[in-house]
């Protein structure tokens, strides 16, 4: 399903992906509550993603989405487009990445075939109704 989103598909991508990041899990750390009460073993981690400056240079982000440095002093910082974003952020895994926001882009485009429904339809409407 080859076609041009909405940018409310891509915000619903971003607000989807800390979802997958959240539930990443290190069961070699662990975990102590108040008082040094054994809480169990392995603690949920968020999962940072990487994406790609304009100057091809990575960084790691594990806030609400991606961020892009323009300058460091002063800071100044400004926000990829959405869809520029889907085409760098990614997981990497050692030597292994995974797309994320094409993952989920994705898995919506199979929900929207497998039930016929358009999430670009849905979303606004949405927006209309809570505007």
């Amino acid at each position: 399903m080859k076609r041009d989103r909405s940018e409310e598909l891509y915000r619903l991508i971003q607000e989807l992906e800390p979802e997958i990041g959240g539930r990443c899990y290190n069961s070699h750390i662990q975990n102590y509550g108040p008082g040094g009460v054994w809480k169990g073993a392995g603690r949920k981690i968020r999962y940072p993603v990487t994406y790609c400056e304009k100057d091809g240079s990575k960084r790691k982000f594990s806030g609400d989405r991606p961020i892009r440095i323009i300058r460091d002093s002063p800071l100044e910082v400004e926000y990829p487009s959405l869809k520029e974003e889907i085409d760098t952020v990614h997981y990497r895994f050692g030597s292994n990445e995974i797309y994320i926001y094409h993952g989920i882009k994705a898995v919506l485009e199979k929900i929207e075939e497998k039930f016929n429904m358009d999430f670009d339809e849905i979303l606004e409407k949405h927006d209309k109704r809570h505007g």
